[in-house]
């Protein structure tokens, strides 16, 4: 396996941003105990890690309205896990905003606003015979 050194780091600027869902993971595999999903802001290329614990009523909460956003939802939609690879490549507009922890600042997603302009939800599963 080969590997390129980049050592910069660039952050996520704060405000409005536009971010593309580049990957979305349940781990560790065997009994996931959170959801990953990293994102990248279309103007600057910086990177943002997003994690939604699912053994917290809130962070399972918040994972419910990210999903909602990113796949056209609605209340009382079914969310599948088994459906993650819909979620790579949508484009969704957050607010972002920085926290600092242990000396080094953070980029985080405090608000999922809306799709992108012009970006269509994926969502195409229909659950309403469960």
């Amino acid at each position: 396996m080969v590997f390129k050194i980049n050592k910069s780091y660039a952050i996520v600027p704060e405000g409005t941003r536009e971010l593309e869902i580049t990957e979305a993971k349940l781990t560790p595999s065997g009994a996931p105990k959170k959801l990953t999903v990293n994102l990248k802001d279309v103007e600057t290329g910086a990177t943002l890690l997003n994690n939604f614990s699912l053994d917290n009523d809130k962070s399972v909460w918040a994972m419910g309205m990210f999903a909602s956003t990113a796949l056209g939802l609605n209340d009382g939609d079914i969310f599948d896990t088994n459906d993650l690879n819909k979620l790579i490549g949508v484009h969704l507009m957050c607010e972002v905003v920085h926290r600092e922890y242990n000396g080094r600042n953070y980029a985080n997603i405090s608000k999922v606003i809306e799709l992108a302009c012009g970006k269509t939800p994926v969502n195409t599963n229909d659950y309403s015979d469960l």
